[in-house]
């Protein structure tokens, strides 16, 4: 089925990251980086924030509470597009 996903838009990361997390979320970070646990193994909160992004910086790496590598095993490995 299809799932809703709420979009949050913010000018500090790190600020909403922190207020996600107050409010129990757990926070996922998804993205290319091979350092990350593979998405099959992650084992989901009730509630989860997405954070996605294709390299990591310090204001997500301090507030996640995992980092999430996707496999991108087709030709066009890039990069990760993200749109909204």
């Amino acid at each position: 089925g299809m799932e809703h996903i709420r979009i949050l838009e913010t000018e500090s990361t790190e600020i909403a990251l922190e207020a996600l997390r107050k409010a129990g979320y757990q926070i996922i970070h998804v993205s290319t980086n091979k350092q990350g646990v593979a998405l099959e193994q992650l084992k989901f909160a009730e509630k989860v924030a997405l954070v996605l992004s294709e390299g990591s910086t310090d204001d997500i790496r301090e507030k996640q509470d995992i980092n999430v590598r996707l496999s991108l095993s087709n030709p066009l490995k890039a990069g990760l597009n993200i749109a909204v």
